[in-house]
């Protein structure tokens, strides 16, 4: 066999790997834009959805806090309404007494 065939075989077996690179490259620069692109936008979304779940765990502390209050100020209501029910008890025995 002639030398140049080998020589022309490996030229174009050269040039085949050389286009397949380059479409190899195109498509892993291409398709990583792609990838890139996807992963931000999972990044914004799951931004956005941390914000809003930040922003609704605020509203929840902040109504814990309300509703603690109101469980101070049943807790005092009910105790002066108590204090009442002694001392309206106590005239209703002092009135039951003075009457016999």
């Amino acid at each position: 066999m002639d030398p140049n065939y080998w020589f022309n075989i490996a030229r174009i077996s050269t040039l085949i790997g050389g286009v397949m690179t380059l479409i190899g490259g195109f498509g892993l620069w291409y398709f990583g834009q792609i990838k890139d692109l996807k992963t931000n936008e999972k990044i914004s979304k799951s931004e956005e959805s941390a914000a809003k779940a930040k922003a609704e765990a605020a509203t929840a502390f902040q109504k814990s806090k309300e509703i603690e209050l109101d469980l101070t100020d049943a807790k005092i209501e009910t105790e002066l309404a108590k204090q009442e029910t002694e001392k309206v008890k106590l005239k209703v025995e002092e009135t039951l007494k003075q009457s016999q």
